[in-house]
């Protein structure tokens, strides 16, 4: 059930903005760009609370590698952060309310893609190293 409540989630919110970004670049909304990306504000919020929530749970569970935990949702509340201040920069560089260069308001874009780039790279050499030490099976 969570995880259906989690995907209907995220695709109410992923409609919700591109509707919401057709018609303001239709010229049909007249709206600010901050009220256009209101489904990804909320959206930002909910897993901020998510992964406090979780990082909270996990360290209350497993109190001897509370480092680590801390340190896994460290690395995941900076890849929201980042996301949200792209989102900021965004907003007020089409809003016009800073003159700013495109390629200021697209780094904290591109330090969350290296971010996930490196994450995947991690997971794949943890996975690559957990299943080179386990014993070879063969079948007769």
């Amino acid at each position: 059930m969570a995880v259906t409540l989690k995907g209907s989630y995220t695709w109410i919110s992923v409609v919700l903005l591109l509707v919401f970004t057709a018609l303001r670049l239709d010229g049909r909304l007249e709206w600010n760009w901050f009220y256009v990306l209101i489904p990804a504000w909320l959206f930002d919020s909910v897993m901020l609370l998510y992964i406090t929530a979780q990082a909270i749970t996990e360290v209350k569970r497993r109190p001897t590698r509370r480092l680590a935990i801390i340190l896994n949702r460290l690395w995941d509340l900076s890849a929201v952060l980042n996301k949200i201040l792209f989102q900021v920069l965004i907003c007020l560089k089409l809003q016009a309310i800073v003159v700013i260069q495109l390629s200021y308001v697209f780094f904290p874009l591109w330090a969350l893609l290296l971010q996930m780039a490196a994450s995947l790279v991690y997971r794949i050499y943890l996975h690559e190293k957990t299943s080179s030490s386990l014993p070879i099976r063969r079948s007769l």
